[in-house]
């Protein structure tokens, strides 16, 4: 009785878990490992790659890179730096800031 439970309860955790991971592009990779290279530790709280798009979708909207490191990453350890490679692996057209 005990393995006739368990067995759906695993393939829907399973299924859950896949359907996460295959939406997840190289470049969310690319980008969770390059905060970790860097050494930019994100809240448990945040999403590194939602927090990612919100940081592009700020500067679409004219919010100054300076006041989205300062004020709209609480809990960073280093907000600058994580803004930079949201701009580098999301945004890349402000680079040149």
């Amino acid at each position: 009785m005990r393995k006739s439970v368990l067995a759906p309860i695993a393939y829907c955790a399973l299924a859950v878990w896949a359907a996460g991971h295959a939406s997840a592009s190289p470049n969310d990779d690319s980008f969770v490992f390059a905060l970790q290279e860097n050494n930019v530790v994100v809240p448990q709280s945040a999403d590194p790659i939602r927090t990612a798009h919100r940081v592009c979708m700020d500067l679409n909207k004219g919010q100054p890179f300076e006041t989205i490191a300062a004020t709209g990453l609480p809990g960073f350890t280093s907000p600058a730096a994580f803004v930079d490679l949201a701009i580098e692996y999301y945004c890349p057209q402000y680079n040149a800031r």
